[in-house]
């Protein structure tokens, strides 16, 4: 198994520019208030995750619903993407939004896709370039959708597998250990967890200045969250998609295969009466 495109340190990014075949994409999110030093990477074009990679919802949908895969191509055609380019996604606080945009380009299948590591703050701490502005695309990109591994499942996937003696399938929920447990829940109208999911917040990936753990100490604490199982049956999920796929960068940067993603995660599973509802660690 060849080793997934996962993460890029600013000193290899900094290698690399200016390339014309390297895009560097700015994962923001149009719900967030602008800060006042806001900044992009010299070079970076803005991503919004709202406007750009999600749809409308829907009563029966979860808060942050993927366009459809043609709708998903257009925007990245609109971004300047081409088949043959290196992009590298950051964001400008926890990772959390460039991993759901690199993500879903892995799920289109342009597997020379990387997160760039530390994001704008470890830029900024090393010197690079910013700029007050975004670029824009110099042309039209002609990137293709790919077959991929990463793959997603359904609610009825997940109902299926949680009704069987021993669940096929292994759920990991990366959000915060209250929510988790249905203590708390800001966002969504029903607290709890997906019966079955194993609990493993995503900020447990990061070191204190922002940069992912080294390998191997993200390979020890899966392989012990995991236990037995095989990538090919672990599926992440969250409140909403986004921060699942933290976990599921996470996993590929220590060296597991390709996982799949519950894009609906709890938001959509809460809204259906028929689903059952687990509370507390069970």
């Amino acid at each position: 198994m060849s080793a997934i495109s996962s993460l890029i340190s600013v000193e290899s990014l900094k290698a690399q520019m200016p390339s014309a075949s390297l895009v560097i994409l700015a994962a923001e999110s149009s719900m967030q208030p602008i800060q006042p030093d806001h900044c992009y990477i010299k070079g970076a074009r803005r991503i919004d995750l709202e406007k750009d990679v999600c749809t409308a919802v829907t009563p029966q949908s979860g808060r942050h619903p993927l366009k459809s895969t043609d709708e998903l191509i257009h925007v990245m055609q609109r971004l300047g993407i081409h088949q043959g380019d290196t992009v590298v996604v950051y964001d400008a606080g926890n990772t959390m939004m460039a991993a759901y945009i690199w993500w879903i380009l892995h799920h289109l299948g342009h597997g020379q896709t990387f997160v760039l590591n530390g994001g704008l703050r470890a830029w900024q701490a090393a010197g690079g370039e910013v700029l007050d502005v975004p670029d824009a695309a110099p042309q039209q990109g002609d990137i293709v959708p790919l077959p991929s591994d990463f793959q997603t499942v359904t609610a009825d996937d997940i109902m299926a597998s949680i009704s069987q003696p021993q669940p096929p399938l292994c759920i990991i929920d990366a959000r915060g250990h209250a929510r988790f447990k249905g203590e708390i829940e800001p966002l969504d109208p029903v607290a709890g967890h997906i019966p079955t999911a194993i609990n493993r917040p995503f900020e447990l990936n990061l070191q204190s200045d922002g940069t992912f753990k080294p390998k191997a100490i993200l390979a020890e604490a899966f392989n012990h969250l995991l236990k037995h199982h095989q990538d090919q049956t672990i599926v992440h999920q969250c409140g909403s998609g986004v921060s699942a796929c933290h976990n599921l960068l996470a996993m590929a940067y220590a060296g597991f295969g390709a996982t799949a993603l519950y894009a609906g995660s709890w938001s959509e599973w809460c809204k259906n009466p028929l689903h059952r509802i687990a509370l507390g660690d069970d």
